[in-house]
């Protein structure tokens, strides 16, 4: 039995590299207009949906697309993956923004606090920052507004952290940041302490 269903699935690669080949003698219309709904790329399961099952979604895409066989594919859902990622690397460069601006406010504001920790924080923050902007260099075009947004949320954080009432750090903490993003990122950068 096991051989059997050995049999089928070697079939059903077999159909898809024939498919494959087959694919570029179609005319372009019809190659790129992806059938819907897609169909599972095994003849033995149904289409995996990525809200029940994301693993086994992206095995059967990344199948999919090894195989160039646009009729297994889910575009849909294959750009709305691929939106969510772009957002996710964007959330994290934010992320690591956020908590470099939370750590030089407290240096700069809390001066007779300082310790190790935040300094570890603040090195690790621009060493992370560096290395997604090294992997995904467009991201440079975004870092300016994500700045922007990451120093208004560490402004309200580093507040509440330093025991500060709302009044208090609205008044106290620059609205906007007192440093170029150029200076925050240099690593021999450490801001003096606000008077």
């Amino acid at each position: 039995m096991e051989a059997q269903g050995e049999l089928q699935e070697h079939n059903v690669w077999q159909q898809a590299a024939l498919d494959s080949s087959t694919n570029a003698l179609l005319p372009l219309q019809q190659r790129m207009t992806p059938p819907r709904p897609w169909e599972p790329l095994m003849a033995h399961h149904e289409p995996s949906d990525p809200d029940l099952d994301f693993y086994a979604w992206l095995k059967d895409q990344i199948a999919a697309l090894r195989i160039h066989q646009p009729r297994h594919i889910d575009w849909d859902g294959i750009a709305e993956e691929l939106e969510a990622m772009s957002r996710s690397e964007e959330d994290g460069l934010e992320s690591f923004l956020k908590r470099l601006y939370k750590h030089l406010l407290k240096w700069s504001y809390q001066s007779a606090k300082r310790g190790s920790s935040w300094e570890v924080s603040i090195d690790d923050s621009r060493e992370q920052i560096t290395r997604r902007l090294m992997r995904s260099p467009s991201l440079k075009s975004k870092v300016g507004e994500l700045a922007s947004s990451a120093y208004h949320r560490a402004r309200a954080k580093a507040g509440a952290q330093m025991k500060m009432r709302r009044e208090e750090w609205l008044s106290q903490l620059p609205h906007t940041s007192p440093w170029s993003l150029e200076k925050v990122m240099d690593p021999e950068f450490w801001p003096d302490p606000a008077k």
